[in-house]
């Protein structure tokens, strides 16, 4: 019985440390920020900041990539382009949030944006370090 709780116990961390891992994705000045403003939860500042600085890490990072060919197909991928056509469906895709109303709606949609720029961020990094090996 006791091995059993141990397993349990030890899958409950695991996947604990996990789901933890994945939500330092966030940037430190944002996790300060967001702590500061507790007495004011409705704020968007925090939010708006850490959108910018995400958007400015995947700049950085096309600039620093540019286009790749693909190795599938010796296409060139351009991801400047995809990038801009991802921001516009993460933009539509989080507009439902606004339909909540309110500040409440304004929030989550904004949280929605970073949420899905991160996801882009990391899916653009996982991409190239698989294409370049």
């Amino acid at each position: 019985m006791r091995f059993f709780n141990f397993i349990g116990v030890t899958v409950f961390v695991i996947s604990f440390s996990a789901f933890s891992h994945n939500v330092s994705k966030y940037s430190k000045e944002y996790t300060d920020c967001v702590s500061k403003t507790v007495s004011n939860p409705m704020s968007t500042e925090c939010v708006d900041s850490e959108i910018n600085a995400q958007d400015k890490s995947i700049e950085l990072f096309i600039g620093k990539h540019n286009d790749i060919t693909s190795p599938e197909d010796g296409n060139i991928v351009e991801l400047k382009l995809f990038t801009d056509n991802q921001r516009k469906y993460i933009d539509e895709k989080c507009d439902l949030w606004l339909r909540v109303g309110g500040q409440n709606g304004m929030l989550l949609n904004k949280q929605c944006v970073l949420d899905e720029t991160i996801s882009l961020k990391n899916l653009l990094s996982d991409f190239v370090s698989s294409v370049d090996g």
